[in-house]
């Protein structure tokens, strides 16, 4: 107890120093960065502009099983495209001199392990959300750096949360606040790029969507500010010793089998009543069922 209360005396980087040196790395390493971002983009288009013309093709000969099963693929390869990106992206900003080549390599042996750690930690958020507002907020701060603890100390998916959330314990409010700082930079920034494209004649909503695209490539930006928040708290947490707390692991995962019952309740809704989507378009009972 003595020892975390020592290391919450201490002071975290501030905010505004935490975005200049995030600048700073992700101004030099920003081409790696690029490529890693943009090559499942670039497959996505070149797929899609195959898959649109082959899917033609079973419309006219009214192949509904084809149309189906190459639907799913694409849906399918658009979530392993997301996440292997992502861990690449992960990869290359905790090991600094990555390439794109070695980063992708890499997160293909990590992808699997990737997936699991990032679903389980968006069912307990999702599953805090669900029973009440405030415990989603609160789960979602104590996991913010499950992702670097499973990239940089190789903890398996359990570990990597229950190490997270000891991390920020004592520094809950603090790291809240520079999540809430980054957040803002980033919606001033799409701001900025919105209202220049509208000075420029671009009309509203086209600059709306213009801006959210430009902002993506922002996207590493916020990841290398959360890894430099994580490789600061890990400093003053020096050598952390993981407690064995059964009473947090039961209560992430009671969370956890919350969100997933939801989800699958949802699921089978969805498929006994697939007009309950019309729903959200024309809110009439008459189209739910």
């Amino acid at each position: 107890m003595k020892k975390e209360s020592n290391s919450s005396s201490l002071k975290l980087i501030s905010p505004f120093d935490l975005l200049k040196q995030s600048w700073e790395i992700f101004i030099k390493r920003y081409a790696v960065f690029l490529g890693i971002i943009l090559i499942p983009v670039l497959y996505l288009v070149a797929g899609k502009i195959l898959s649109f013309a082959f899917i033609d093709i079973l419309k006219v000969n009214n192949n509904e099983i084809g149309f189906v099963l190459v639907s799913d693929f694409l849906v399918i390869l658009l979530f392993l495209l997301f996440f292997w990106s992502q861990v690449s992206l992960l990869y290359a900003i905790v090991n600094q001199r990555a390439g794109v080549n070695e980063s992708y390599k890499k997160g293909k042996t990590l992808l699997w392990a990737y997936i699991v750690l990032s679903l389980f930690n968006s069912m307990i958020v999702f599953g805090g959300f669900v029973v009440f507002l405030i415990p989603g907020i609160i789960f979602s701060v104590w996991l913010s750096l499950a992702v670097f603890v499973f990239m940089e100390e190789n903890e398996k998916q359990e570990k990597a949360i229950l190490k997270s959330y000891e991390y920020v314990r004592g520094h809950w409010w603090p790291i809240l606040g520079r999540i809430l700082f980054i957040v803002f930079v980033l919606m001033a920034i799409q701001w900025i790029i919105s209202l220049i494209l509208t000075l420029f004649g671009v009309q509203v909503e086209t600059s709306k969507e213009l801006s959210e695209v430009i902002s993506f490539f922002f996207y590493p930006l916020t990841l290398i500010y959360y890894f430099i928040m994580y490789k600061d708290i890990k400093t003053i947490k020096n050598k952390l010793n993981l407690p064995d707390d059964k009473e947090k692991r039961n209560i992430f995962i009671i969370f956890a089998v919350i969100s997933f019952i939801i989800i699958m309740f949802a699921v089978i809704f969805l498929m006994k009543y697939p007009g309950a989507i019309n729903y959200l378009e024309n809110p009439k009972i008459s189209n739910i069922f």
